[in-house]
């Protein structure tokens, strides 16, 4: 926010005001300005003369539940001083969003797969899995979904947390989710159980299968 003194005279107390739209929230300034609710405060200057300008600087953040086309996050700054002011339509900027423009919504997801326990497992023995996806942001992933192809060895027995198998036979692939929505920092887990085929003779190295999570969300 830059607040020029066209002059002809100095004046003194110069402040800015910006009232952030719904959707950003105030998050630092080096400049010290500071937020009661949507409302942005920048400390006076205590003298600003003709011919001369002051700035500040605002951080802000962006919901990361937003699904606007950016229109609705214009906001402009007023800039108000102790002098008498000969034109003080300009003391209000122009309204201006983000300065790079809007990109697309983005969620990193991350996926941590574990046996539900350590136990040895004997051929027609069942045993759990357990899936966490985690969402590293910026945004909200939306219809979080979990995919795991069994491989042929495996078959799917049960799942407390709505998981389900797709296909016939072993081998089939199980389906977690959807998770409507997973807002950033937080996590998902979902859990099954799996049958070792009865006639299974290997050593258990080739019993890897890998869980892959996709939301309609972009995920970078």
């Amino acid at each position: 926010i830059t607040a020029t003194n066209r002059g002809p005279s100095d004046t003194t107390a110069v402040d800015a005001v910006d009232v952030l739209p719904g959707p950003l929230t105030f998050v630092s300034s080096p400049a010290d300005c500071t937020a009661n609710g949507q409302t942005v405060t920048c400390p006076a200057r205590a003298a600003l003369a003709a011919g001369r300008e002051t700035a500040w600087a605002i951080r802000v953040r962006l919901d990361p539940a937003y699904q606007g086309d950016g229109t609705d996050l214009l906001n402009a700054a007023t800039v108000r001083h102790a002098v008498a002011d000969p034109q003080p339509a300009n003391n209000t900027s122009a309204a201006v969003g983000p300065p790079g423009g809007l990109a697309p919504p983005q969620a990193d997801l991350v996926t941590v797969k574990t046996p539900s326990d350590a136990r040895p497992v004997a051929p027609g023995e069942t045993y759990g899995y357990t899936v966490t996806v985690t969402n590293r942001g910026p945004s909200v992933a939306r219809e979080v979904r979990l995919s795991d192809p069994l491989i042929p060895a495996l078959a799917f027995v049960s799942s407390a947390d709505g998981c389900a198998a797709t296909g016939t036979g072993a081998g089939r692939t199980v389906a977690c989710g959807p998770e409507a929505e997973l807002a950033p920092g937080t996590s998902r887990t979902w859990r099954f159980t799996v049958r070792l085929d009865p006639a299974h003779t290997g050593d258990g190295s080739t019993i890897r299968n890998t869980a892959t999570a996709g939301a309609v969300t972009f995920d970078p």
